[in-house]
């Protein structure tokens, strides 16, 4: 019996091995050798005929596509000679279950596979089913099974496309854990999340992971993985241009947000950055904690220079002086200055 194994591919294949007459091996070894079809008859009569089905199943233990919640397998085993089995998952981080059931000498065979979770009302949450088969005495029967998920997680679309490692990402899509209270995990290429927010409504937030590239996304819901959708640029620096700009009270002026991608091209289009502007710190600047003191318990605001808008028009309708404009995409920050005169 090969063990049950997960992939990240939308299916897992499950071998079962069926034999009647045949000595079967422990789980995870090579069955005994048999004699071969010509030497029997296709069926027997006139005495038991009953064989063993034998199960090895590696429970999931991260990213595969049977769920992550599965604690029951279903084996129903119809045709001439019906059996049924449930295997419940054992306690362990990445358990191993061994199962055996009756089979007898038959034709027209077919093995369903359903996985439930632990809620009252145990949803199934994965199933598959063999294709026809036969058994005869002294033959191993090979039966293959695509075990599919039911709630298979889908991204439709997200927002921005782009940012630094550490920006914040909108997600949204279909089956992402909402609606069983679950966490959902996103795959940036081959870089997994490490801070997520749980899902509601077809929407989740996540943060670019430190080390992704860019490339599509993948949802990972109850350790199952969906297909990877459209293409995320990750952000490998962010500048302002120009450096410093002059504008008189009542003006606007216009700074560019430019940016390199992690393949260390330019990124051809407006990078998805936070832009403010503010007046620079001042260590004596009153209110400011210089050495573990505060310089005085009601201190006056910094001046206010004017707004900034999305796209870098800055408004000079504060005070005048020097003040710096800044732009923030996860982990990347990069500034400038504007002198605004009277």
């Amino acid at each position: 019996m090969t063990p049950l194994r997960m992939s990240r591919t939308g299916f897992a294949v499950l071998a079962v091995s069926l034999c009647v007459g045949c000595h079967l091996a422990g789980a995870g070894t090579s069955l005994a050798p048999s004699p071969t079809a010509a030497s029997y008859p296709d069926e027997i009569t006139g005495q038991a005929t009953q064989g063993a089905l034998s199960v090895s199943i590696q429970w999931p233990r991260r990213t595969q596509v049977i769920p992550t919640s599965a604690q029951r397998l279903s084996f129903v085993l119809s045709g001439p000679h019906p059996q049924s089995l449930d295997v419940l998952r054992p306690p362990g981080e990445a358990p191993v279950s061994v199962a055996t059931m009756s089979v007898e000498v038959g034709t027209g065979y077919r093995l369903d596979v359903s996985a439930f979770d632990a809620s009252p009302q145990a949803r199934l949450v994965a199933a598959g089913q063999s294709a026809l088969f036969n058994v005869k005495a002294n033959e191993i029967a090979k039966v293959r099974i695509r075990l599919a998920s039911t709630l298979k997680p889908v991204i439709t679309g997200f927002s921005p496309d782009n940012g630094g490692p550490g920006a914040s990402v909108e997600i949204y899509g279909q089956y992402l854990g909402y609606e069983r209270g679950l966490m959902p995990d996103f795959l940036f290429g081959e870089s997994s999340t490490t801070q997520r927010y749980p899902a509601q409504d077809g929407t989740a937030s996540t943060l670019v992971p430190l080390d992704a590239v860019s490339g599509a996304i993948a949802p990972v819901v109850d350790g199952v993985s969906g297909e990877a959708f459209g293409t995320f640029t990750v952000l490998k620096a962010i500048a302002i241009h120009p450096l410093s700009l002059s504008v008189a009270s009542g003006s606007t002026a216009s700074f560019e947000a430019i940016a390199t991608t992690s393949a260390n091209a330019p990124f051809a289009g407006t990078p998805a950055v936070q832009w403010s502007a503010y007046a620079p710190y001042k260590g004596e600047q009153a209110g400011y904690r210089v050495a573990g003191i505060i310089t005085d318990p009601t201190p006056e605001p910094p001046p206010y220079p004017g707004q900034i808008d999305p796209w870098g028009v800055f408004t000079a309708d504060g005070a005048t002086g020097t003040f710096e404009v800044a732009i923030l995409s996860g982990r990347l920050l990069a500034t400038a200055s504007v002198t605004v005169t009277e």
